[in-house]
């Protein structure tokens, strides 16, 4: 006799493992469901005053771990663009090729040994790009414009450099 009552309330422990199972994975969905519709309706927008705010928030947390003043430079173009918009800028740093894109720009070693690139598009439509090499450095100097990045569903407003001069630097 106390075998079988052994047998039932195992029969019931394992009828409620399942239910317990069900429930946890019910919940887990639940809770995944609801993370993923919020971030949905946060990141589905065009950037406004709140991709700013984040973005100077990394500013803020990069700018004291970064003492290359070309790299402050591109980080202080990206934050305040609209100081940047119309006006000519002198950049040097490495040619970079990325796709179809070319850019100008350095790369930041940080303490923790992290790499970090900061650059900025030059004109596609100049064809003076082609006489350098990738990784070549140079000087640019241009007129600073504005391009809308696309990120997946939203875009950015980042600078573009349209050239007027470009040279090869020693570094």
């Amino acid at each position: 006799m106390k075998y079988l009552y052994g047998v039932i309330i195992l029969e019931i422990i394992k009828k409620n493992k399942m239910i317990i199972s069900i429930i946890l994975l019910v919940g887990m969905l639940f809770t995944t469901s609801l993370y993923v519709f919020n971030d949905y309706n946060n990141d589905n927008h065009t950037c406004t005053e709140s991709c700013n705010h984040s973005d100077e928030n990394l500013y803020n947390s990069v700018n004291n771990k970064v003492d290359n003043e070309t790299a402050l430079k591109i980080m202080d173009m990206y934050i305040n663009l609209d100081n940047y918009e119309g006006k000519m800028a002198t950049l040097q740093g490495q040619l970079f090729k990325t796709y179809d894109e070319y850019s100008i720009g350095v790369i930041q070693t940080l303490a923790t040994g992290e790499d970090l690139a900061f650059n900025i598009i030059l004109d596609p439509n100049n064809p003076q790009i082609n006489e350098f090499d990738v990784l070549d450095w140079i000087e640019v100097t241009g007129k600073v414009g504005v391009v809308d990045e696309v990120h997946g569903d939203h875009t950015h407003a980042v600078p573009i450099l349209y050239i007027d001069t470009i040279r090869k630097i020693d570094n």
